[in-house]
């Protein structure tokens, strides 16, 4: 199984996939720095907004549209160059198939946000000072552990609904910015329905900032909402990554792919 990771790690670098996710993973970083350059005629500074930043750049945007489009990529790919059918009679598992290179996209775009969230958080907090910088840490890598297990969610979803159909990224993509980033914010309990919602009770960024800083905008909405328990929305994602990888899974077992198709 090591090889099988190797061989999908070393192809997914490679790809120019990869390296466009790359230069979008480097938006939220050059927008940090444009705020950093604009300080000085601004009335708030970057280190008080970068909770409202890395919520905004990083959970519902960079996160979710790189793994659309690496999460599709999984079983899609393989149909659309025809390649799937010649890679599920290597003498391995169908299963391990999927999953191993599913895990290699995650590796891939974890390491893109990783690096892309590191940056971000020095180039914003560098005015903050160091006592302030050294209190976000541990928020910092709450926030870097729900991003990563966001990924382990989304990757899979996007998986499965890539080996279904077969313009796989623009349904991903209103998946996305439709349903994921609108009723996530809409009172009741629709927003349970979402992945979303269970990243917002664990990231704690959004938690740094109080009514009376934002008003009445959208971090209004999020804070006045009644988050789910941190150990529930943990075990709820969990559960979502374990069943959509079994969704993605279950395609190669009953759905048949042919050349011709």
């Amino acid at each position: 199984m090591a090889y099988l990771l190797v061989f999908f790690l070393r192809d997914g670098i490679h790809s120019r996939r990869t390296l466009w996710i790359s230069i979008i993973g480097m938006v939220p970083v050059a927008c940090a720095v444009l705020l950093l350059l604009a300080s000085s005629i601004m009335e708030v500074k970057p280190h008080q907004i970068y909770p409202q930043f890395s919520y905004l750049m990083f959970l519902h945007f960079l996160l979710p549209l790189t793994a659309v489009f690496i999460g599709t990529a999984i079983i899609g790919d393989e149909v659309e160059e025809k390649t799937l059918p010649f890679l599920l009679t290597r003498p391995v598992p169908r299963w391990s198939i999927v999953a191993i290179k599913a895990l290699a996209g995650i590796i891939t775009i974890g390491l893109v946000i990783l690096v892309s969230f590191t940056l971000t958080y020095l180039v914003m907090m560098s005015g903050a000072g160091s006592a302030s910088f050294l209190r976000g840490l541990p928020g910092f890598f709450r926030s870097s552990a729900a991003l990563m297990l966001g990924l382990a969610v989304y990757v899979p979803l996007f998986g499965f609904i890539g080996g279904i159909l077969k313009k796989p990224v623009l349904v991903g993509l209103l998946f996305t910015f439709g349903w994921e980033s609108s009723i996530a914010f809409f009172p009741g309990n629709a927003r349970l329905l979402t992945v979303v919602h269970y990243l917002h009770s664990l990231f704690p960024a959004i938690r740094q900032v109080t009514p009376d800083d934002i008003g009445r905008t959208l971090f209004g909405l999020v804070l006045s909402a009644n988050k789910t328990p941190f150990i529930l929305s943990v075990f709820v994602l969990a559960a979502l990554s374990v069943l959509f990888t079994g969704l993605m899974i279950m395609i190669l077992y009953f759905k048949e792919y042919r050349l011709d198709d």
